[in-house]
C-alpha cells in the first residue's frame, strides 16, 4: 500500500491488481479448487530466470547498486525480500554479507548446558553439536556474523 503514494494512476491500478492476486492466493481462491496444494502460474516478470545464481539476481533486482546505497537507511527501509524458509533467508543474508568489504566479527553462543537443578543427572543428554545446530525463529543462530556499517 505504501507503494501507491505518489504513484501514477496506471501504476496504482497495476499494484491493486497485484495485491488482489496475492490476496486471492492467500485465501485459496487463485488456482481453483484444491486440497491444500495447488499449481499456480506465476507471471513471467516475477520469475528469476538466472538459474546459475538466483540469489545474486534477486539481490541485484531488489537492491540495485546496493554497495553505493548501503549508507542510505531510507534505501534499505524501502525494500524487502520475503522468503518461504529460514534456509533461503540465511543464503540471502550470507550473500549480502559477502558483498560488504568490511571487517567481520563472529560471535558464538555458549557451549554449555545449564545444570539440572532437580538433580536428575540429565545434564549431558544433548551434545554441543546438536545444540549449536538448532535454528529457531526468535533465537539467534549459534554463529552470528556481523560487520559494522555506519550511517
Amino acid at each position: 500500500m505504501r507503494l501507491q503514494v505518489g504513484s501514477s494512476i496506471d501504476n496504482v491500478k497495476e499494484l491493486r491488481k497485484f495485491s488482489e492476486w496475492l490476496l486471492d492466493i492467500g485465501d485459496g481462491i487463485e488456482g481453483g479448487e484444491n486440497d491444500g496444494e495447488v499449481d499456480l502460474e506465476l507471471p513471467a516478470d516475477l520469475l528469476i530466470q538466472d538459474v546459475t545464481n538466483p540469489i545474486k539476481t534477486l539481490i541485484d533486482v531488489t537492491y540495485p547498486n546496493l554497495l553505493a546505497q548501503l549508507w542510505n537507511p531510507e534505501y534499505l527501509h524501502e525494500r524487502a525480500i520475503l522468503a518461504p524458509t529460514h534456509e533461503i533467508v540465511e543464503s540471502v543474508n550470507e550473500y549480502v554479507l559477502s558483498l560488504i568489504k568490511k571487517d567481520e566479527r563472529i560471535y558464538l553462543s555458549p557451549d554449555e548446558v545449564c545444570s539440572d537443578d532437580r538433580g536428575t543427572g540429565d545434564d549431558d543428554i544433548h551434545s554441543n553439536e546438536f545444540l549449536n545446530s538448532i535454528k529457531y525463529v526468535g533465537l539467534p543462530n549459534h554463529q552470528l556474523r556481523l560487520k559494522v556499517v555506519l550511517w
